[in-house]
């Protein structure tokens, strides 16, 4: 069925030129050809919102042309009535706009389709009501293929404000779509993005989504801008700029995805809640996991929120060249990262495996290249004898040390010293349209940007790290409104419960007074750990404290069987509590005796083993010493 170049719009619609209002339609083998040389600005075939029944089976919808309305099948608004409407085994190519298109629509299915070649999108379900009424509800999209469209597959939009003023508002309220599954599509070779999904309740799941804006400097496999939902199992293939893109989302699940050759594998920064999980990520050209504080269109919008509550937990990532492995940046806070495997191709540098610019990071059961615990020395760094530390690990082994350790730092942290890697908002005041943010202080070169929503100062972005910072740097921000203030990082500091454990194959000597960061411990002394013996430090209040070690520098296991108790200062002091003595005792003999102590005479009070003594504090002459010459309490003789 084509359409004449001279035939008008249908009768039923002014703007459709065929259009369906009836409240079922059954259509199977038909091609619906809207004909290029047709130029109106039509919708081809429109689905009214009074059919609440269709069945479209193997047809064709094509050509269809317009600046606005140039869709091959378009179905109108009809929430909130659930409608029964199948599309299956149908094709959608060569039209203006997107091959098809459904508004607000309950219930939708669209199957075993495919949508090649459209100027706008295959696929696209959404809706813009501005009075955020209109919805899209439990939209099914199976086993679909899309190709050379804007977007393979796009359901929803991240437009808070649905278009309804301008500037437009990024974010997760007011969702467009309601529950959907979008699953084991074939979504390849689009210009922009695979798959595309913004809203509530949406599950992402075994789909293919290979060379997808291969030539563009934007767009992903999958783009997931999401609140509750769940992207899993999916393959994303080919040098799309990011694999998939989950900037900005809130409790979304990422997991048990495939992501290969991306220039960003997963983006999931800027939002609040989500996890990364069990996915697995190799080649990427620049990051394998990226997180930043804030998240944007790209083009200096932002989305309203600043990153927290993040878990990267259980990814094998692998990384070559000058590509980075895990990245977060500007102060994201909450990030746990746990129990990744790290693997670093040769030739690239292992500290770009954790690159995390913040104050609040959890690491636990992470592995790099597969080792457990590196061999490492200490050496002098900044005129401190430093022992530096991959990021990831939670146990080195020292192999030599022929000094104090002075200082225990991170890999990441031996090259930041001096910049100022973050800043973190402490204020965020009110009516702020524009701001400044100024950094002073004895280094140079640090200059970031403001990110603005509400009125409020969320968070700020480092456009450069700068060099020769101390800890008198400070940050002023300046703009229309009033009451921001943020606090810079100079350097990177040991995160709040860190652990580290420190095996000395080496007798191993750390400094406490004049250690930085701070090396604390329970004694207030250096503590020496004996060779083949370990210490466990934890972060605390940017410093480290020894939670657990081997006290050399008191009690010393000789390796002979015997043990030497020694004090740096001061006395060894014996101190049973309660009734408890001091009892001397051998193999042999399994009684033994009591050194006892106390005041007055022990004689018919106080009981004790033959050859037991005891020490009266009161004193006096041949009353101040007693030994027991039998078991009891009235066999004490004084001796002196």
């Amino acid at each position: 069925l084509q359409r004449s170049a001279q035939s008008k719009a249908g009768t039923s619609s002014p703007s459709a030129w065929i259009s369906v209002s009836a409240a079922n339609f059954y259509a199977d083998g038909v091609v619906f050809d809207a004909n290029n040389a047709v130029l109106g600005d039509y919708m081809a075939v429109a689905v009214q919102g009074t059919c609440t029944k269709s069945l479209i089976t193997r047809c064709g919808f094509k050509n269809a042309q317009g600046a606005t309305r140039g869709h091959g099948l378009t179905y109108l608004a009809s929430d909130p009535t659930v409608t029964a409407h199948q599309v299956e085994d149908c094709e959608f190519s060569a039209n203006a706009g997107h091959g098809l298109y459904a508004y607000a629509v309950d219930a939708l299915s669209i199957t075993n389709c495919r949508a090649h070649d459209n100027g706008g999108n295959g696929i696209y379900v959404d809706s813009f009501d501005p009075t955020f009424v209109l919805k899209a509800r439990d939209v099914h999209i199976v086993a679909n293929s899309c190709w050379n469209n804007g977007v393979g597959i796009l359901v929803g939009n991240f437009v808070a404000n649905n278009l309804s003023a301008t500037p437009l508002t990024y974010g997760n309220s007011n969702p467009d779509i309601l529950g959907a599954v979008v699953a084991s599509n074939n979504c390849f070779s689009n210009r922009e993005y695979g798959i595309y999904i913004s809203g509530r309740n949406i599950l992402v799941s075994g789909n293919l989504c290979a060379n997808n804006s291969t030539t563009a400097t934007f767009g992903a496999g999958i783009l997931c801008d999401t609140g509750y939902c769940k992207i899993t199992g999916n393959m994303v293939a080919g040098a799309t700029p990011f694999g998939i893109d989950c900037g900005g989302s809130i409790y979304t699940e990422v997991d048990n995805n495939y992501i290969n050759g991306a220039g960003v594998g997963l983006n999931i920064g800027g939002g609040q809640y989500c996890t990364a999980r069990s996915n697995f990520i190799q080649d990427c050209t620049g990051i394998a996991i990226g997180v930043q504080n804030v998240e944007s269109n790209g083009f200096g919008d932002n989305f309203g929120l600043s990153c927290t509550g993040l878990s990267i937990i259980g990814n094998w990532i692998n990384y070559s060249g000058g590509a980075l492995g895990i990245m977060v940046r500007d102060g994201a806070q909450d990030i746990v990262i746990k129990d990744n495997i790290v693997e670093a191709q040769p030739g690239a540098p292992l500290t770009n495996a954790l690159s995390a610019y913040t104050d609040t990071v959890t690491l636990r059961g992470n592995l790099l290249n597969y080792t457990s615990r590196f061999k490492i020395s200490p050496a002098t760094v900044n005129g401190l004898y430093t022992l530096t530390v991959p990021d990831l690990a939670d146990a080195v082994a020292v192999t030599q040390a022929s000094a104090p350790v002075a200082s225990i730092m991170t890999a990441t942290a031996v090259q930041v010293v001096g910049q100022v890697t973050f800043i973190k908002v402490t204020v965020q005041g009110l009516g702020y349209t524009t701001a400044t943010v100024t950094i002073s202080g004895a280094g140079s070169g640090a200059a970031a940007i403001p990110w603005i929503s509400g009125g409020k100062i969320i968070g700020i972005q480092m456009t450069s790290f700068g060099s020769g910072y101390g800890t008198t740097t400070t940050v002023t921000i300046t703009g229309d409104g009033a009451g921001a203030a943020a606090v810079a990082q100079v350097g990177l500091p040991v995160w709040q419960n860190r652990e580290l454990a420190i095996d000395c194959l080496v007798a191993t000597e750390f400094a406490a007074g004049g250690s930085s960061p701070a090396q604390t411990n329970w004694t207030g002394a250096p503590i020496t750990v004996p060779a083949g013996a370990s210490i466990d430090w934890v972060g605390n209040a940017g410093g480290w404290r020894a939670a657990r070690f081997t006290q050399a520098d008191y009690v010393s296991p000789n390796g002979d069987g015997s043990v030497t108790i020694t004090t740096r200062s001061g006395d060894i002091s014996l101190k049973p509590m309660g009734g408890g003595t001091v009892r001397i005792k051998s193999a042999t003999e399994a009684t033994g005796a009591e050194e006892l102590i106390g005041r007055g005479s022990p004689l018919n009070t106080v009981s004790a083993p033959a050859g037991s003594t005891y020490r009266n504090l009161n004193g006096g002459v041949g009353a101040s010493f007693w030994v027991a010459q039998a078991a009891g309490s009235a066999n004490w003789v004084a001796v002196a």
